[in-house]
């Protein structure tokens, strides 16, 4: 059989028995054998995988409804799995495995999922590009010249090259959100504090997060469902109803000024909202511009902070690049860090005035598609627009809204707090139309 694209499919195969639940998981393996030129995975584990489908089959001869059945995943390497240390983008220098599954990899499994090995990732998520050096370039899989974003560039990569259906990322400052833009995929980060992160390995446990990358809105939302264990999310893709709500389309003060061809396809995505009976006005966020400013220093001391330990304990499981970011961060006073703390919650009430007159806010993820790894990296064409929305903590995502010059770039996508329905809903209902206009 051909392998299979996307994940309710192999879910309505596996269940009906049309589909072994091994195979997908064999042809998960086999394609990232083919495709290990890209550097998307760290470690496969095709015993573990044989392991888990087994354990699909059983449950499902015992009645068993599993939301995921039989689906092949990618995790993100800091987030821990039993029996496997959580790297989380470090040298591997014999650091003991993790005693147990974080909630996440709990869940996905629990619902029948079959995790078949762990993705790369910028170190310890201290990046946008997946450069690391101790695992080499992640490689943008149309374009080995290209990067595919970060930090979670090996999800990315490994789902936009046909390895696996979806993937779980970390989203600190947009490292979900840009890999999706980045890579023609939809990521979404759920609100702050929805998803747990338990065994996830923290840069900055005030803005981390976990969420799924995949091919399609209606993957996304499954995946999002069981880690959230809220089946309404998936149920969201089959809303019949009228979409309830306007848009507030950002524009104006934005840090870096938009790429002409990410301007037009954002003015045609505004176009197919309207078309879609959201009403759509443009407007501005002056706390925007500030985001990248903020977050700096929260991220350097928390981060800081996090892997005290480890960085003196053995300093050379890191990169130079990346101790000296921890090292610096441990430097950062204590006033500096409660200033911007105090500055993210004045962006957040900022964010939630836009949300008392609109349901959903828009703008574009990144203000360019994807760029030369061997060249300069301009981190602010890639964090200018998603950093905001970390520090305020709402549920935003990345859906494809066509190509420039060649390349994918993203919708960004933002609800209010709690909405995750929503944000679903609307992406469901323009998704075909914003790639295909």
């Amino acid at each position: 059989m051909a392998l299979v694209q996307h994940a309710s499919d192999i879910v309505r195969l596996v269940t009906e028995g049309a589909l072994s639940a091994e195979q997908p998981a064999r042809d998960a393996i086999e394609r990232a054998h083919s495709l290990q030129r890209l550097r998307s995975i760290r470690s496969l584990d095709p015993e573990r995988a044989s392991q888990a489908a087994g354990r699909v089959t059983q449950r499902l001869r015992g009645g068993a409804a599993l939301p995921l059945a039989g689906v092949p995943v990618l995790v993100k390497e800091n987030i821990a799995q039993a029996g496997i240390p959580a790297l989380a983008g470090r040298a591997d220098r014999g650091q003991p495995p993790a005693a147990t599954d974080a909630t996440v990899v709990r869940r996905l499994e629990e619902a029948g999922a079959v995790i078949v090995g762990r993705a790369t990732m910028d170190e310890l998520a201290y990046g946008i590009s997946g450069g690391n050096a101790h695992t080499g370039q992640v490689l943008h899989p149309e374009n080995p010249e290209l990067h595919p974003g970060g930090s979670s560039a090996g999800s990315g990569s490994s789902v936009a090259a046909g390895i696996v259906p979806v993937a779980l990322g970390t989203d600190t400052a947009g490292s979900v959100r840009i890999p999706a833009a980045l890579c023609g995929l939809v990521g979404i980060r759920p609100g702050a504090g929805s998803c747990p992160l338990d065994g996830v390995a923290p840069l900055s446990p005030t803005l981390d997060s976990v969420g799924p990358l995949a091919r399609t809105v209606r993957d996304a939302a499954l995946v999002l469902s069981v880690l959230l264990a809220d089946r309404s999310l998936y149920e969201a893709t089959s809303a019949t109803s009228r979409l309830d709500g306007s848009a507030l389309a950002l524009d104006g003060v934005f840090p870096l000024a938009l790429e002409p061809g990410v301007a037009e396809r954002f003015a045609r995505a505004q176009q197919v909202l309207r078309a879609h009976g959201v009403a759509t006005e443009r407007g501005e966020l002056a706390s925007l511009e500030q985001s990248t400013r903020v977050s700096g220093p929260i991220i350097g001391a928390e981060a800081a902070y996090a892997w005290a330990r480890e960085l003196e304990r053995d300093p050379d499981q890191f990169s130079p690049e990346v101790a000296g970011l921890l090292r610096k961060g441990a430097t950062i006073l204590a006033t500096r860090y409660l200033r911007a703390m105090q500055d993210r919650a004045a962006l957040r009430a900022d964010v939630d005035r836009l949300f008392e007159k609109h349901r959903w806010l828009v703008l574009p993820t990144t203000t360019g598609p994807a760029t030369r790894w061997a060249e300069p990296l301009p981190q602010l064409r890639f964090l200018a627009l998603t950093t905001a929305f970390s520090l305020s903590g709402h549920p935003c995502a990345s859906l494809p809204m066509g190509r420039v010059d060649g390349l994918p770039v993203g919708l960004q996508v933002v609800a209010r707090h709690g909405d995750e329905a929503g944000l679903i809903q609307l992406m469901t209902a323009i998704e075909a139309e914003l790639v295909d206009g």
